[in-house]
C-alpha cells in the first residue's frame, strides 16, 4: 500500500533514479555533475547544487534500477521486495522465525523503505550476506564487507569484529582475507580514477547538523522540525538501547559480537546527521551476536526507536514535509518518469 503513496518527507529516490540514469551515459563521472546538470530530467530540481555523496556500489544499484523501473512506485516495489529477500534471508540463516518477524515488521523500515523509498533494504542486504559467509568462516565474507562499505560507510563499523574475532589464524589466512577485502574495492577504484569521486563524495560543506537522536538534547539546531516529545522519545530509547546492549555484552559470550550493534548507534548519536531511516540497519548489525534471546531483544529494541515511523504510519503529518510543489512533481512522477 506504502509503495503506491507520494513520500511525504523525502525526495532521494527520484534524485538517486536520477544519477541512475545518468550513469549510463557519464558512468562513474557523475560524481562531476550536480541534479541540475541533468536538464530536463525532473530530479534537477532537487538538491540542485549538490554533488552525488553515495558510494561506487549503490552507483551502480541505482544504475540498474532505473531500467527496471519507469517510476517511483517500481522503485519502491522492487527495494520493499529485497526488503523481503533479507527477512528471508535472516529466516534462514538464523534458522528463527521470529527473528525473521521481527524485522518484517519493523516501523522503521515499513514506513522509510515502502513509502519513502529509503535504499537501506540494499544495504542491509550486503551487511546479511557479508556476516552469513563470516559466520561460515568464508574468507569471501571479507570481499562482500567490502562492498557492503561502499553502500553505505556504516558497515565499515563491522571491521573490529570481522578481523579480531579469530586473530589468531595463519598469517596466511590473514592475507588472504585482506587480500580479498582489498579486491571488494574495486568498484571505487574504479569510480576514483573516472571522476571527482572522492571530492564529491567526501564533500565537508554538505553535511548540515540534523540529528534526531543527538546526546546534545538541549541544542535545537539538531532537532530542526521536530516536536519535543519526540526529542524526549528518541533521546530516552536511543541511550536506553546503549545500555541495554552493554547489559546483555556482560552476559554474552563473545564481547566483539556485541561491537558492531553498539558502535553504530554510538556513532549515530555522536555523528552530526543522522536522520531517521538510518536505524533500520541497527537489526542487521546486530545479527553478529551469537545469543538467540539476546538477539531478539536487540530487534526490538531498535523497533523501539520507530516512534516517529509509527506516528507516521497512523497518518499523523507532523515535522518536516515536503512543499506541495515537490509533492505534486512526485505524484506526476509515481508511474512514469520522462
Amino acid at each position: 500500500m506504502y509503495c503506491f503513496q507520494v513520500p511525504w518527507h523525502t525526495t532521494d529516490l527520484l534524485r538517486n533514479l536520477g544519477y541512475g540514469r545518468e550513469f549510463w551515459n557519464h558512468g562513474f563521472a557523475i560524481y562531476n555533475y550536480t541534479p541540475q546538470d541533468f536538464s530536463p530530467h525532473p530530479c534537477q530540481f532537487l538538491w540542485e547544487g549538490h554533488h552525488y555523496t553515495y558510494p561506487a556500489v549503490t552507483a551502480l544499484f541505482f544504475a540498474l534500477l532505473s531500467l527496471v523501473s519507469p517510476g517511483l512506485i517500481a522503485a519502491k516495489l522492487w527495494l520493499t521486495i529485497l526488503d523481503t529477500v533479507n527477512t528471508l534471508m535472516i529466516g534462514r540463516i538464523t534458522r528463527d522465525r521470529v527473528l525473521a518477524f521481527l524485522y518484517w515488521m519493523n516501523p522503521i523500515g515499513v514506513w522509510h523503505v515502502s513509502h519513502e523509498g529509503q535504499f537501506e533494504a540494499f544495504v542491509s542486504f550486503w551487511i546479511i550476506i557479508s556476516i552469513w559467509l563470516w559466520r561460515k568462516r568464508s574468507p569471501w565474507a571479507f570481499c562482500v564487507l567490502a562492498g557492503a562499505i561502499q553502500t553505505k560507510l556504516f558497515p565499515v563499523l563491522l571491521v573490529p569484529t570481522f578481523f579480531l574475532t579469530e586473530w589468531h589464524v595463519p598469517f596466511r589466512e590473514w592475507s588472504r582475507r585482506t587480500a580479498l577485502f582489498a579486491l571488494g574495492f574495486l568498484p571505487s577504484l574504479i569510480a576514483v580514477t573516472q571522476g571527482e569521486y572522492i571530492t564529491a563524495f567526501l564533500s565537508p560543506g554538505y553535511i548540515p547538523k540534523l540529528n534526531h537522536i543527538s546526546w546534545s538534547i538541549t541544542n535545537p539546531t539538531y532537532f530542526k522540525y521536530q516536536p519535543w516529545w519526540l526529542v524526549v522519545v528518541n533521546a530516552i530509547t536511543s541511550t536506553g538501547t546503549l545500555f541495554f546492549i552493554v547489559l546483555l555484552l556482560r552476559k554474552g559470550r563473545v564481547i566483539l559480537d556485541y561491537v558492531p550493534c553498539f558502535l553504530f548507534l554510538f556513532f549515530l548519536k555522536c555523528s552530526p546527521l543522522t536522520q531517521f531511516w538510518y536505524l533500520q540497519l541497527f537489526p542487521v548489525f546486530a545479527l553478529t551476536v551469537q545469543h538467540r534471546q539476546h538477539r531478539r531483544w536487540l530487534f526490538i529494541a531498535g523497533m523501539t526507536m520507530g516512534t516517529r515511523s509509527v506516528v507516521s504510519m497512523l497518518g499523523v503529518r507532523f515535522g518536516y514535509m515536503n512543499p506541495p510543489e515537490v509533492m505534486a512533481l512526485q505524484e506526476v512522477l509515481l508511474w512514469v518518469i520522462p
